[in-house]
């Protein structure tokens, strides 16, 4: 029987599921078709939604720069998780020159690395930790000080926060990041 561990969530699964069809010898899955149903179907619904979140910001006006898909992926391998759909289609039309509204700002995928060491150093060396969610990613940082960031428990569209240095707890600045992405918030602090 063909099984095989699914590639995102790990669990073993019958190779030919049900909604596999192998009509002949060139249709038979592959090893790039391992993903179990699950996760397979998650990943087309990731893919709706970030193609809906990218038509929203370009009808928004907001499109500065483009980065393809696959530059996106591999700032995912690096960082070890999957971005948010709503801000994969932000970084792919506006990952390469920041929109107006933040101009002046390090939120370019070429400053994600270093905001990202630079909050960690800052939230470290205040003993801050506590005031942040377990796993989260700062997408953009203003000389230094204050950065804004969004929790990774929503697949979809999280929150946006912002901290300043030397403030008693994060503040919300956004339910979701497309509002935010849609309405470039002037203020991060």
């Amino acid at each position: 029987m063909p099984f095989n561990h699914c590639r995102q969530c790990g669990r073993l699964f019958h190779f030919l599921d049900p909604i596999v069809r192998v009509e002949s010898a060139s249709s038979w899955p592959n090893d790039t078709d391992s993903q179990c149903p699950d996760c397979r179907r998650l990943s087309r619904d990731r893919e709706s939604a970030e193609e809906e979140f990218r038509n929203l910001y370009l009808l928004s006006g907001i499109a500065t720069g483009n980065v393809k898909p696959s530059e996106i992926k591999a700032l995912e391998d690096l960082f070890g998780y999957r971005f948010p759909s709503a801000y994969r289609a932000y970084l792919r039309v506006c990952g390469s020159h920041p929109p107006e509204g933040v101009t002046g700002s390090d939120c370019t995928t070429n400053h994600l690395r270093m905001i990202n060491d630079a909050a960690s150093g800052v939230i470290e060396e205040h003993k801050v930790t506590s005031l942040f969610p377990k796993a989260f990613f700062v997408f953009l940082m203003r000389q230094g000080y204050p950065f804004l960031y969004f929790p990774l428990e929503d697949p979809a569209d999280p929150p946006v926060y912002s901290y300043l240095q030397g403030d008693a707890e994060s503040k919300r600045v956004s339910s979701r990041f497309s509002d935010w992405a849609t309405n470039l918030a002037p203020s991060i602090g």
